[in-house]
């Protein structure tokens, strides 16, 4: 299980709060950076595109653009990345979960089955925060971002605290 225990996306946490566009674009930063030590081929052009908005909100900024603009612009774009990076660590998640399934029909032992077990359900709660966000920013339902938030919070905790377990 020595994969599990180096889970580029144990500390990823949840979203940020809020509507600052700046904030959203470093998490996804963070996403892409903890997708980077995955071996998935869409995870490179993702980032590319991350990296140009955020060099694009920086020079904008500097040169003086309008505040309500730039916030309108970045927040378009925002959206667009985020729902593509969501989904794709939906993507990821899901893969991580049947390579588990599949490991834990095939039996293991006792103690590692047990974090197995607790790892497929961290994963899972985790999955279901994702989709409720993702359903929830396609329908611009800001409750439903909260809630899916979260999930993802709460399912972040749980993978910490799993994390943890597998380190012992």
């Amino acid at each position: 299980m020595s994969h599990v225990m180096s889970n580029p996306f144990t500390n990823l946490g949840a979203p940020p709060e809020g509507d600052d566009p700046e904030g959203q674009l470093r998490y996804l930063r963070q996403v892409m950076d903890a997708f980077s030590q995955t071996d998935n081929p869409r995870v490179k052009p993702l980032g590319r595109k991350l990296d140009v908005a955020l060099e694009k909100m920086a020079k904008k900024s500097e040169r003086g653009a309008d505040p309500e603009t730039l916030a309108r612009e970045l927040h378009a774009e925002v959206r667009a990345l985020s729902l593509q990076t969501y989904e794709l660590l939906l993507t990821v998640i899901n893969q991580v979960r049947a390579t588990l399934r599949i490991k834990l029909q095939r039996g293991m032992a006792g103690d590692e089955r047990l974090k197995s077990e607790q790892l497929q359900d961290g994963l899972a709660l985790y999955a279901q925060g994702l989709r409720k966000l993702l359903s929830a920013i396609k329908k611009g339902n800001q409750q439903g971002q909260d809630e899916g938030s979260e999930m993802l919070q709460r399912a972040s905790l749980q993978l910490d605290a799993i994390g943890q377990q597998l380190r012992t």
